[in-house]
C-alpha cells in the first residue's frame, strides 16, 4: 500500500484571479459557481481577494465540473478567451514588456511560480520551433479543460503581444480528441495532435524572433528584478516535501527523479534532505511512490495514452516494471484499471 504524501505538505495553489474569472465567465452560461462548489464539497470562497491563493486541486475539479454542466467540449478555450490578459501584476508586466516573443515565453517559463506553485512551464527549441511545455502536477483528478485553457492563454497572449493574428506551428494535447474540432482549430490552427505524450504549444522561430511593439525595456528591467525577488521569497516559504514533490513530478520523464539529483536541484546534502522530509512525516521514496501512483491513475483513467507512453512518463525503463508497480498500487494490472473506466 502506498503511503500518500500528506496533502497539507504539498500545498498546490493558484491565484484566486482564476476563480474570479471562472465565476464571471460561467455566469453567462447560467452556471452558479458558488452553488456548484458547495455541491462538490469544495471550500472555495468566491468573494476572495484577487491577490490570495486558492487550492489548485479544488479549482481544477470545479472547472471540470462546470465544463461538464455546459457540455462544451471547448469550455477551457472559451474560458481562456474570457480572461483579462492585459498587463496587470508583476508576472504579466514581465511578459508584456519582454523584447521578443521568445523572451516573453522564457519569462513565462521562469516566472510562472509567481501565480502558481502547482505546475510549471518549460521553454525549449526543437525541430524548428520554440515550445512551451505545460508540466502538470500529480493529480488523480481530470484537468482536461484546464490544460486546454492554459495553452489557449499562450496562443492568445502571443496574438496580443505581437498585435496581429498569429497561429501556433503545432499543438500537442494529451487529451482525447473531442467530437467537434472547429473551436480547437480556430484557436490553435490545423496542426493539433490529440493523445500526445505531452501538453505543449510551439511557434516558428521566425515568429519568436519578432520584436514586441509595445515592450518597455526600462519597465521590464524593474519588474524582472522585483519578480526574481518575489519568486525567491515564495520558494523559501514552500515546504521541503512540496519542493521535493514538485521536482519529482517534473523530472520523472527525464529519468532524473532520484534522491541524488533532487539534492543537487535543491542545493542540499542527502542527509539534510532525509532529515527535513522525516521532520515533515515523509521520505523521498514515499513521495516518489505517491506521485507515480497518482500520475498513473490519472493517465489510465483520464487519457488515451498507451501503456508504453505512460511507462515513459513515469520514469520506468520497462513496461513490466510499471505493471508490477500498478498491481501493488491498484491491485490489478494497468490495462484492467483502464477497462474499468470504459
Amino acid at each position: 500500500m502506498v503511503k500518500p504524501v500528506p496533502p497539507a505538505l504539498l500545498r498546490p495553489t493558484i491565484s484566486a484571479r482564476y476563480l474570479i474569472a471562472l465565476c464571471a465567465f460561467s455566469e453567462s452560461s447560467g452556471i452558479d459557481i458558488p452553488t456548484l462548489a458547495h455541491s462538490k464539497g469544495l471550500p472555495l470562497t468566491v468573494g476572495v481577494d484577487p491577490e490570495a491563493e486558492i487550492s489548485f486541486s479544488d479549482f481544477i475539479e470545479l472547472i471540470e465540473a462546470a465544463a461538464g454542466k455546459t457540455r462544451d467540449a471547448a469550455f477551457g478555450i472559451h474560458y481562456a478567451e474570457a480572461l483579462p490578459l492585459r498587463a496587470t501584476g508583476v508576472f504579466q508586466n514581465i511578459v508584456a514588456n519582454s523584447r521578443t516573443l521568445r523572451d516573453a515565453f522564457q519569462a513565462m517559463s521562469r516566472f510562472i511560480g509567481l501565480v502558481t506553485n502547482a505546475f510549471e512551464m518549460q521553454y525549449f527549441e526543437k525541430d524548428g520551433a520554440g515550445w512551451l511545455q505545460l508540466d502538470m502536477p500529480v493529480r488523480s483528478r481530470a484537468h482536461t479543460h484546464f490544460v486546454d485553457g492554459q495553452l489557449a492563454i499562450v496562443a492568445l497572449r502571443a496574438k496580443l503581444l505581437l498585435g496581429e493574428n498569429c497561429l501556433p506551428l503545432k499543438v500537442d494535447l494529451q487529451r482525447a480528441a473531442p467530437q467537434a474540432l472547429d473551436e480547437f482549430r480556430r484557436m490553435f490552427g490545423g496542426n493539433i495532435q490529440f493523445g500526445a505524450e505531452l501538453n505543449r504549444i510551439g511557434f516558428s522561430l521566425a515568429t519568436l524572433d519578432r520584436h514586441l511593439p509595445n515592450s518597455d525595456p526600462g519597465l521590464f528591467r524593474a519588474v524582472e528584478s522585483y519578480g526574481a525577488f518575489l519568486l525567491t521569497e515564495k520558494q523559501q516559504k514552500t515546504s521541503l516535501s512540496g519542493r521535493t514533490a514538485q521536482y519529482i513530478s517534473q523530472s520523472l520523464q527525464r529519468g532524473e527523479a532520484t534522491e541524488k539529483a533532487a539534492c543537487q536541484a535543491l542545493n542540499m546534502t542527502s542527509r539534510t534532505l532525509q532529515r527535513g522530509l522525516a521532520a515533515e512525516g515523509t521520505s523521498f521514496s514515499e513521495i516518489l511512490e505517491s506521485i507515480r501512483s497518482s500520475m498513473a491513475r490519472h493517465y489510465l483513467t483520464n487519457t488515451d495514452l498507451s501503456l508504453s507512453a505512460i511507462t515513459f512518463l513515469l520514469g520506468y525503463s520497462e513496461l513490466s516494471a510499471f505493471s508490477r508497480a500498478a498491481k501493488s498500487w491498484f491491485g490489478c494490472a494497468p490495462s484492467s484499471l483502464r477497462k474499468r473506466r470504459d
